[in-house]
């Protein structure tokens, strides 16, 4: 009986031990430090851009019906659209960029908006119609969770794939429909946001255009 003494003590001090310092709590910590809050929203996103093209060069070796098929390059900056190969129709913006209203809010002019697109005007009888890839860089972003009315700023870089039809020369311009816009970079308090967004463009025209979009965003814990 007396033998068991110390081992009361050593069993009492040991779950003593692990009440006060829990095996994991430094783990637990981490992970909450890297945890990431889901929100979501609606808004716009406001173009203003240079639009130039490049017809194929090989255009009548697939029997073009129509006119021709064209790689088009719609940008905020005279990046392709200064290039000597590419014809670039006027008029050239007044104040080139890209605006974000609602959950993503962001100045036109630290919006950046690069977009290639490959446009099918062959078929005669039938609306232009292409497929096109865009890439938007944004500066001085905040993110506002209406909620809690908790923000983040920082910058932001997202891109994706969309298909359009329609001629964005003329009258009627022409419209497009994105699947998913995928948050790629972030930089500042956006630092590891990640997220996506799908858009429709009712009408584009040769040099701006309006989209809706709805978002959901996982922003880092501040």
């Amino acid at each position: 009986m007396k033998r068991a003494f110390p081992i009361v003590v050593l069993v009492i001090l040991v779950s003593s031990f692990l009440i006060l310092f829990p095996i994991g709590e430094k783990n637990n910590t981490v992970n909450a430090r890297g945890a990431k809050r889901i929100i979501t929203g609606t808004g716009t996103i406001v173009s203003s851009v240079y639009r130039c093209f490049k017809v194929f060069e090989d255009v009548n070796a697939v029997n073009c019906a129509g006119t021709d098929v064209q790689l088009i390059f719609r940008e905020t900056t005279l990046d392709r659209c200064d290039d000597p190969d590419v014809t670039r129709p006027p008029p050239d913006p007044v104040e080139p960029g890209v605006a974000f209203t609602g959950l993503i809010q962001n100045p036109l002019n630290k919006g950046h908006q690069f977009t290639r697109a490959v446009r099918d005007n062959c078929s005669t009888g039938f609306p232009p119609q292409g497929t096109a890839k865009v890439t938007y860089t944004l500066d001085e972003v905040t993110i506002m969770d209406e909620a809690t009315g908790e923000s983040w700023t920082g910058g932001l870089e997202l891109e994706g794939n969309y298909i359009f039809d329609g001629d964005a020369t003329s009258p009627s311009g022409s419209r497009a429909r994105v699947d998913r816009l995928l948050i790629t970079r972030g930089f500042g308090q956006l630092a590891g946001t990640t997220g996506e967004l799908q858009y429709v463009t009712p009408k584009a025209t040769s040099g701006a255009a309006t989209s809706f979009y709805y978002a959901e965003i996982r922003v880092p814990q501040l």
